[in-house]
């Protein structure tokens, strides 16, 4: 769904995209694998179990199959699928802390509980309705009893230190497309621009290195970038009124994610999209170049009239 629109929406949402862009600052996540991999490597002691590069391989692997469990269960329940990328966040920042990392990192029954358990607080929080330790326990054919579930919760609440309503890629989606005027884009583009970054906001929870390296606002602009290539729409659209306010976007972050999450809408690509993909990348980079050097100059690059002729 997309927000509705009134003449104070864009107003409104540049301040929520403002705060937003803060907070994903506080629920940013570590590489916590290659951490645990470094950390094995200086300080092993004879007899303990070394952590090794087959181990990050085999936690990668484990949380894609949990990810895809979540979305599986999610969709069985007709709960949103975005409530999983906040678990997985939840999850992730948990697991690069020390109390995660020693209880439920090397210990795959561990880890599953600490998935399971992120996603059942993340649903207690953000979903209309909610499922009891109970129906998760009975899930796992009693493997995980209801005290163990409420145990592995309060454990990670007190490791995030209560931090579990973070910013999602989706929603950053939304709040971008909220910011582009009905008169530039039509409600009705808008949907299918949304349905197909939602397709690479979901590609970007199952991977462990853009979960743990880009921010959620890159992806969701990577990823509503993409999109609007798939449909033809004009670049100078998120040009002018998203990319041109460069405190909302992280450039840089944006190309390196950008490839990745284009795999999602292969499916439905012109032939033309993916050469006009490597080319708005760099059209991104040089126009926050040509904004940064007319900042120092005192002066902006965009100036009102050229808004009002582009956008008519």
């Amino acid at each position: 769904m997309l927000h509705q629109q009134t003449t104070t929406t864009i107003t409104d949402t540049m301040s929520t995209l403002e705060a937003m862009r803060l907070q994903e600052t506080s629920y940013s996540c570590q590489d916590y694998l290659q951490q645990a991999l470094t950390q094995s490597q200086h300080s092993f002691v004879q007899g303990d179990s070394e952590f090794t590069q087959d181990d990050v391989t085999v936690c990668q692997n484990n949380r894609s199959k949990m990810v895809e469990w979540m979305m599986t269960l999610t969709d069985a329940c007709q709960l949103k699928r975005d409530t999983v990328s906040i678990a997985m966040n939840n999850m992730d920042r948990y697991l690069a802390t020390p109390q995660g990392m020693t209880h439920s990192l090397r210990d795959s029954s561990a880890f599953q509980l600490a998935c399971m358990t992120s996603l059942y607080s993340a649903i207690k929080v953000h979903e209309e309705k909610a499922l009891s330790p109970e129906v998760l326990s009975s899930i796992s054919r009693g493997f995980y009893s209801k005290k163990d579930m409420e145990d592995m919760e309060w454990s990670m609440l007190n490791a995030l230190q209560w931090r579990v309503n973070g910013p999602t890629p989706l929603a950053f989606v939304r709040e971008y497309l909220a910011n582009i005027p009905r008169r530039v884009m039509k409600d009705s583009v808008k949907e299918h621009v949304l349905a197909l970054a939602m397709m690479q906001t979901e590609l970007a929870v199952t991977d462990y290195n853009m979960s743990t390296s880009s921010k959620a606002s890159s992806i969701a602009f990577a990823a509503l970038t993409n999109a609007m290539d798939v449909l033809g729409l004009e670049f100078r659209i998120v040009n002018h009124y998203i990319l041109a306010k460069s405190n909302l976007v992280d450039i840089c972050q944006v190309c390196d994610v950008q490839s990745a999450l284009f795999v999602a809408v292969a499916g439905v690509v012109p032939s033309a999209a993916a050469a006009r993909q490597q080319q708005r990348s760099t059209s991104m980079l040089c126009t926050q170049q040509q904004q940064q050097a007319s900042k120092q100059h005192g002066h902006s690059s965009i100036s009102p009239r050229t808004v009002l002729n582009e956008a008519a």
